[in-house]
């Protein structure tokens, strides 16, 4: 079967231009920008997500983490101190004398009976017992001496009875001679001669109560004239016998020899300071401050003392009123003298307390703080470590404040190295 083709004459002008349809236009249209907002989130999913995967990843457990929590920080200003006894005795010799022998050194405990260190005492022993010889005959005179005015008293006692016996008598003869004048049974030279040895014998009774009376008044002078001569020699005793219990060199309490002063053989004089024994049942403090930091410190002011791992509280008990080498010497009074752990010539921290601020919003310190301000600190959320910019305040030995950029709960890395290592990044993938 043949096929005809029917060809137009080249004269002849086909149309082929249509009008396209709206509908076609739209889709057209809808095309295009499913294609261009395709292309914009591959962009960001690029720029978004390839980062992500290109983080570093730290270990975490390499570096220190710390919580923010919230309680109390108390700032302080730091200084070494040393510990020593509060009661320290300074042991003197008593005499002027020679050193026999060394019998405890720095470091033994001794007791109120121990003898630290023995001294030559054949001198002192003889003036005591030469004192006591004076005391005894001082002793034996006094009695003697007694015995003595008590014999004086009982005589002129005795006489004033006796004379007092014969004035009455007297005076009965004069009564019997005036009854006898009157009846006419005598003379009157007779009654007046009567009258007169009463009278004479009268006044002779009347000296000696007056010479006895005047005994009793020398007799209570001299008596106690003997009793002060008689303390004297016995005080004088005492003492010698004190001088000597001095001379054993004992302290008065139990304690810890902290020095001995002297050696075998040395001649020392009365006065000299021969030992020293601290007493082990309470401790104090002592530290000194730069004088730039006098206007931190105060009477009375709350301290922290740190001994080994316990921290004791106490007080600043006194200052010295003047600067030694460009420091402020002061004493700490603690609440816990008796502490076990107190030794003397420890050396121990010091925290002078400047303020306490209660309740607020804290992390631990660490070399991640370089004082109070505007700092960037890496915050655990989920597996990443984000860089947040934080306001951090003043700090204790353990707490830092902080002002603004943290919440309680959250966690934080402390460790500075981490800062170093990655100063430029602002976020870090962490694992375990």
């Amino acid at each position: 079967m043949a096929m005809k083709l029917q060809f137009l004459p080249s004269n002849k002008k086909v149309a082929m231009d249509r009008n396209l349809s709206k509908s076609y236009l739209r889709r057209r249209k809808t095309q295009r920008w499913i294609i261009g907002v395709s292309l914009l989130t591959a962009f960001i999913g690029i720029f978004l997500f390839i980062p992500s995967f290109m983080e570093p990843t730290v270990e975490l457990d390499q570096y220190r983490v710390g919580k923010v929590t919230r309680g109390g920080i108390i700032t302080s200003t730091s200084t070494e101190g040393k510990v020593e006894p509060v009661y320290q005795e300074v042991i003197t010799t008593p005499v002027t004398t020679r050193v026999l022998a060394i019998r405890c050194q720095p470091g033994d405990t001794v007791n109120d009976d121990s003898g630290i260190i023995e001294l030559d005492m054949r001198d002192l022993l003889r003036r005591y017992r030469k004192v006591q010889n004076e005391v005894a005959l001082k002793e034996n005179s006094a009695a003697r001496k007694k015995e003595e005015l008590r014999k004086r008293r009982n005589a002129l006692k005795a006489d004033l009875k006796a004379d007092s016996l014969r004035t009455e008598r007297l005076k009965a003869q004069y009564e019997n001679e005036r009854q006898l004048l009157q009846m006419g049974g005598t003379s009157r030279q007779s009654l007046e001669q009567a009258r007169i040895d009463y009278r004479l014998n009268k006044l002779e009774q009347e000296k000696l109560q007056r010479n006895y009376q005047a005994f009793k008044r020398m007799i209570r002078l001299d008596l106690k004239a003997l009793d002060i001569e008689l303390s004297m020699k016995r005080q004088k005793l005492r003492q010698m016998r004190e001088l000597l219990d001095q001379a054993r060199i004992r302290p008065s309490r139990k304690g810890v020899v902290t020095r001995i002063s002297v050696t075998p053989g040395e001649s020392v004089s009365q006065g000299q300071e021969v030992a020293r024994v601290a007493s082990q049942a309470a401790f104090q403090v002592k530290g000194a401050i730069p004088d730039q930091y006098v206007d931190r410190v105060y009477s009375g002011q709350p301290v922290q003392v740190l001994i080994d791992d316990t921290t004791l509280a106490g007080s600043l008990s006194s200052l010295t009123p003047g600067v030694d080498h460009g420091e402020i010497a002061y004493t700490v009074k603690l609440h816990h003298a008796n502490y076990v752990g107190l030794k003397a010539k420890k050396k121990v921290e010091i925290r002078l307390i400047e303020n306490q601020i209660d309740d607020t919003l804290r992390i631990p310190n660490a070399s991640y703080y370089l004082g109070a301000g505007t700092t960037t600190l890496f915050v655990i959320r989920g597996r990443e470590l984000v860089r947040r910019k934080v306001r951090l305040g003043s700090c204790s030995y353990d707490y830092v404040l902080v002002k603004a950029g943290l919440k309680q709960g959250e966690r934080v890395i402390l460790s500075r190295s981490l800062y170093k290592s990655y100063s430029d990044h602002q976020r870090l993938k962490w694992k375990n």
